[in-house]
């Protein structure tokens, strides 16, 4: 009910009736219009009673920005509604990662260092798993720690359970799941390796006007430049089944492929040709690619680094 202000209405009053939803329009529970039409209210008071409304609101908007503020947009959205996947899913781009690593890494018996790989839109964590098991796995990447981040949190929670159930083969700390509905995904820092498999597509039968539509190409653009953002110079991207090809984008110019991977089933949109196109599930496509530099880096800088990984 709206609240009848008399010359007994309380300040309290006032504004805990402003907590009802509003959901009858303003002029029923905005208390700012409430006290405008209060003719018993003196000036000072309703100037004090506005000052301390704003106040109590400019409270609750900073509280909002604070849980909002490690959230990003990009990376919060689902594209691919299917939570579908499997062990080992792609080897051979995950061996490409590891054999590209390695070489990194080939003069040491050990990664000593920490190191960071981050499975985007991990799913039930069986990415996760076969990461940290059958290619990073051992003594040898005791230091490299695997991050998982999905946005859906019953799909996390079935994720959890399945690295519980790989317990005798997993160190307890060895994979990381979080959400990044609520957590962007660089406040882990910035990673070695970046695994977006099956993410970036909006995946079925549907015509070039209904997936252009709901996934456009400058959608797709802004969720790659925000993983580029959270991968380190001299780092790796890799990518199997996306609706548009990795070399159209902006950010392929700082990049370089490395290696090429089957398994690409999902039909692309030909920006030049404007159309879709479809591939054999056994052609080969490129699917990793090493960072150059980055963005907005001059060409000595990007030579400084072209050997090294940034911190």
């Amino acid at each position: 009910k709206p609240l009848l202000i008399t010359a007994s209405t309380t300040i309290d009053e006032i504004i805990s009736h402003s907590l009802i939803p509003k959901n009858r329009g303003p002029s029923l529970y905005d208390p700012i219009t409430l006290i405008d039409a209060c003719p018993f209210c003196q000036e000072d008071v309703v100037t004090k009673l506005k000052e301390k409304i704003s106040s109590m609101r400019e409270t609750e908007r900073e509280k909002t920005k604070q849980r909002m503020r490690l959230v990003n947009p990009e990376t919060s959205r689902q594209i691919q509604v299917s939570h579908v996947t499997g062990m080992n899913r792609y080897p051979d781009e995950y061996l490409a990662a590891k054999v590209f690593f390695d070489g990194k890494e080939a003069h040491k018996l050990e990664v000593k260092s920490a190191a960071s790989i981050l499975s985007f839109g991990s799913s039930t964590g069986e990415e996760a798993i076969t990461l940290a098991t059958d290619y990073f796995g051992g003594p040898k990447y005791a230091n490299v720690k695997i991050f998982g981040a999905d946005i859906d949190e019953p799909t996390l929670e079935k994720a959890r359970e399945n690295i519980r159930k790989q317990s005798s083969r997993i160190p307890e700390s060895k994979i990381v799941l979080f959400n990044g509905r609520n957590t962007n995904i660089d406040v882990h820092g910035r990673y070695d390796i970046i695994f977006a498999n099956r993410v970036l597509c909006y995946h079925g039968p549907y015509p070039l006007e209904q997936i252009v539509n709901r996934f456009p190409f400058s959608d797709f653009e802004s969720i790659l430049a925000t993983l580029d953002a959270s991968l380190k110079v001299g780092g790796i991207i890799a990518i199997v089944n996306m609706s548009y090809n990795f070399e159209d984008s902006e950010l392929a110019r700082r990049y370089e492929p490395v290696s090429m991977c089957t398994g690409n089933l999902v039909p692309r949109v030909s920006i030049e040709k404007n159309r879709l196109i479809d591939h054999a599930k056994t052609e080969e496509m490129n699917c990793v690619w090493v960072k150059k530099k980055s963005a907005g880096a001059t060409p000595s800088e990007s030579g400084a680094r072209k050997e090294n990984i940034e911190d």
